[in-house]
């Protein structure tokens, strides 16, 4: 009697571990990652710096932070009337002209977040 209530409670069981596996896999994380991600990344782009004509000037945004990872830094400023723009956390720009520039860094996660900081870089003679 004992092995035939076994057998027919076999598939009941089976039937209620499918259904726990499948809600299990649904509330333990969302389908895309990205989705569930609301949170704004702190982007820092670094102090004011005050520079020499002709000297470079590295801009480092790796002090930029995101619970999910950044996958994209964006630089920008006017120079010489004309706009800018570069990608990376870090970058080199030579200062061939006097004047006060404000540089600024938008930072993006994963799922389309983003922030900025401004700084600027005084470069006098």
């Amino acid at each position: 009697m004992y092995e035939s209530m076994t057998r027919d409670l076999a598939p009941l069981s089976l039937s209620i571990l499918a259904i726990v596996i499948v809600l299990f896999i649904s509330f333990s994380a969302p389908a895309d990652p990205t989705e569930a991600d609301q949170e704004i990344p702190g982007v820092e782009a670094g102090p004011d710096q005050t520079v020499a004509l002709g000297e470079t000037v590295t801009f480092d945004g790796s002090l930029s932070t995101d619970n999910m990872g950044i996958v994209s830094w964006q630089w920008s400023l006017v120079y010489g009337g004309a706009p800018v723009t570069f990608g990376g956390e870090m970058a080199l720009f030579t200062f061939e002209m006097t004047g006060i520039y404000e540089v600024t860094l938008v930072v993006t996660d994963a799922a389309g977040n983003s922030a900025e900081d401004t700084f600027r870089v005084i470069v006098t003679f």
